[in-house]
Formats: C-alpha cells, sequence, structure tokens
C-alpha cells in the first residue's frame, strides 16, 4: 500500500524532530514501514493532493488538510485532528473552527483518539465516519525503568509545554497551598519555554523558588528517571486530547493527577485523581490524596499493563492499517456533496497562506481550476 502522511513534525528539522523524540504521526510511519508499506511524509507547508497514493492521512488542523478537503481526488482522505483546544471548547479563532468543521466534514474517515473526540467530531460533523484509534507509545525506555526497586520516590513532576493552555501557574498556586505538608518539590520538564520567564516571577512571587526545578529539555531516557523518582505525575491543562505524558508516566508506574478534560478520563482509568480545570484549591487537595496512598508495587504494575495493552504503538498501526484496507475498499468519496461558502474559503486560503482562488489555471484533467503554484495532472481544486 502507498500511504501518504502529512503532519507538521515532518516539515520540521531533523534536529527538531530529534529533540521531540517518539510523536504519534512518527511513530504511525516508524510502524506502516515496519510492515512493508511504502510511507512519504510530509510538512503542510510542502503537501500537493495525489492521486499517486491509495491514502492520503492528514494530520492536525492546516494547509495539507484544507486543500484535500477542498479538493476534488479519488484518493481517500482520512484525517486526524489532535486538536485539544477544539476538544475542549478553548478555541476562540472562529476561522480555525470553521476550517475544523468543513475538513471534519468533508474528510472519507476522521480518526478520535478518544471516545470523548469522537463524540464531539459526530457531533460537529455528522455523518462523517469516526474510527476511535488512541496514539500509541513506544515503552521500552520505561519499560526499563524498575518499578519496586530504588530510588525512593519523591516530588511531583510536570512534562510539557510552558504555555497557557497547560495550566502551570494553576499547579505552582496549588503547589502554594501545599505548604502545610512537609517540603515539596516540583520539577518542570519542558521543550517550549514561552512562559518561563512568567512562571519563574510567578515561582518567586509565591516563594517557591527553592521548591521549584525548571529542568528544560530532556532525553526520554532521562524524563523516564524523573517519572520513576516522582510520586506523582501532574498535569493541570485547560485542554487536552489525548496526552502522550500522561501515558509515560503510567508506564512509568506513577500515579496522575490531571483534569478531566478531552480524553484524559479514558486515560488514567483510577490510576490517580482528576479535577476541574484553572482551580489551585482543587489540585491541591487531588494532589495530597494521591500523595497519601501511594500506589503498590502491584498497582504500579497493573498501570504499565494497561498502558501497554491500550496504548501499545503496533494496536495504533494495526488499526490504521484495517482502516486504510477498508477505506479504499469503498465506493469513491461523496465528501464534495455540497459546496464550500465562497467567504470561508477565500479566508481559509488567506490564512495559511495559500493562492488566492481567482488565481487558476485550467489542469490537466480540465474541466476545473487548480492555483498556479499548485496546478498538478494529479488533482483538481474544486472552485
Amino acid at each position: 500500500m502507498r500511504i501518504c502522511l502529512v503532519g507538521g513534525i515532518f516539515g520540521t528539522s531533523t534536529a527538531h524532530r530529534a529533540s521531540h523524540g517518539h510523536t504519534p504521526e512518527t511513530t504511525l510511519a516508524a510502524g506502516l514501514r515496519a510492515c512493508g508499506h511504502h510511507v512519504d511524509t510530509v510538512g503542510h507547508g510542502e503537501f500537493v493532493p495525489s492521486e499517486d497514493y491509495d491514502v492520503i492521512h492528514v494530520h492536525h488542523v492546516g494547509r495539507a488538510a484544507y486543500l484535500m478537503a477542498a479538493t476534488y481526488t479519488r484518493t481517500p482522505f482520512v484525517f486526524t485532528g489532535h486538536d485539544g483546544k477544539m476538544l475542549c471548547g478553548c478555541e476562540h479563532n472562529p476561522l480555525r473552527g470553521a476550517a475544523f468543521r468543513e475538513v471534519a466534514h468533508r474528510c472519507d474517515v476522521a480518526v478520535a483518539l478518544s471516545h470523548a473526540e469522537a463524540g464531539f467530531i459526530q457531533g460537529v460533523a455528522s455523518p462523517t465516519r469516526v474510527e476511535v484509534i488512541p496514539n500509541g507509545i513506544p515503552a521500552v525506555v520505561y519499560e526499563s525503568v524498575d518499578l519496586e526497586g530504588p530510588p525512593e520516590r519523591s516530588g511531583l513532576i510536570f512534562a510539557g509545554q510552558l504555555i497557557p493552555i497547560k495550566g502551570v501557574d494553576v499547579l505552582l498556586r496549588a503547589m502554594k497551598l501545599l505548604a502545610g505538608r512537609p517540603p515539596l518539590r516540583l520539577t518542570l520538564a519542558y521543550h517550549n519555554a514561552m512562559m518561563e520567564r512568567q512562571l519563574k516571577a510567578l515561582a518567586d512571587e509565591l516563594g517557591l523558588t527553592e521548591r521549584v526545578r525548571f529542568a528544560g529539555p530532556q532525553t526520554p531516557e532521562n524524563l523516564a528517571k524523573l517519572y520513576r523518582a516522582s510520586e506523582a505525575f501532574v498535569l493541570p491543562s485547560h485542554a487536552e486530547s489525548l496526552p502522550s505524558s500522561i501515558a509515560e508516566a503510567l508506564l512509568a508506574g506513577t500515579p496522575v493527577v490531571a483534569t478531566a478534560v478531552g480524553g484524559i478520563r479514558e486515560q488514567v482509568a483510577g490510576f490517580g485523581a482528576l479535577v476541574v480545570p484553572g482551580d489551585p484549591r482543587a489540585l491541591a487537595a487531588a494532589i495530597s490524596r494521591v500523595l497519601d496512598a501511594p500506589p503498590s508495587p502491584a498497582l504500579r504494575r497493573e498501570m504499565r499493563e494497561r498502558v501497554r495493552a491500550r496504548f501499545s504503538p503496533t494496536a495504533m498501526v494495526e488499526d490504521h492499517l484495517r482502516l486504510y484496507q477498508s477505506v479504499t475498499s469503498e465506493p469513491i468519496s461523496r465528501r464534495r456533496r455540497r459546496p464550500i461558502d465562497p467567504v470561508l474559503r477565500a479566508a481559509i486560503w488567506a490564512y495559511w497562506g495559500l493562492a488566492k482562488p481567482a488565481r487558476r489555471r485550467l489542469s490537466r484533467r480540465g474541466g476545473r481550476a487548480a492555483p498556479d503554484h499548485l496546478a498538478s495532472s494529479a488533482y483538481t481544486l474544486r472552485s
């Protein structure tokens, strides 16, 4: 099978990809290739719709997703949004919201990472076919972590990005409320330092400078050690889809305190505590409950086994292959059953820096028009 995987990670530098370890897109690509399939990986910026593939699978709402939604092609279009902000009602850009609905409505199959996301997509894009396939988490690094031996666990860990949606400021305020406990330390591991300066200032203001370590980027091996050395993993996000960090923590036998948003409830499955987002007091109380009842070695093994079974890369690849095979055996898509509103179309094209719809010439297939810099014999753009 010839498969085109499109995702933002594929348009970045080799160094950037290496620093981000295993992403869902790169894990899927590697697994499909290991099964003997031809896989081309393309960034959104370089993508051109083509009929040279059996399946085109686009990850994230972006340029490539909208091109596929607005293009006449016989190639089946599979779409995975990975969009926690959209799922949790935190996307306040109306244009992105409208684009998401168009893409989800016009794809042949939408892949949801959780049942919560599947319900959301069915609500905004019915009657689009939706399949639930969770991300697979490569477990080899975390399986090397000893769940029963030393070292003793102490403190909390957060792993993610220092961006507003992650709610790290809420975590710092919860740490302040936990001052009555024995001294509790927090390690922040992150590869995006957008709010590092503001959060360091907040930690200083709250008197937490000595208790909060801004550890910055970590290799998967170092991150596994940090999970293993911590009493609990805390993720206070306002919005998430299906965060890999929760599965990673559970693979290391570390209980989770997180907000009940997106697919997190399905991930945690009782191995920790869930709270509403944005409430430091509720977060502090949940952290206390988890710290006061540390899991036994048997329960830590159960955490790991559940993640192996539910979030296996092998299962993810096999489920995608079954999906691809089913969609290629179906009749040609009917996803273009209604025209896209011309004002919305023009706004989306401008948003992603595409050519204006007026800049067109006939493609070799004739009868339809394609933008000058995107015209190809492989596809025809809807006008």
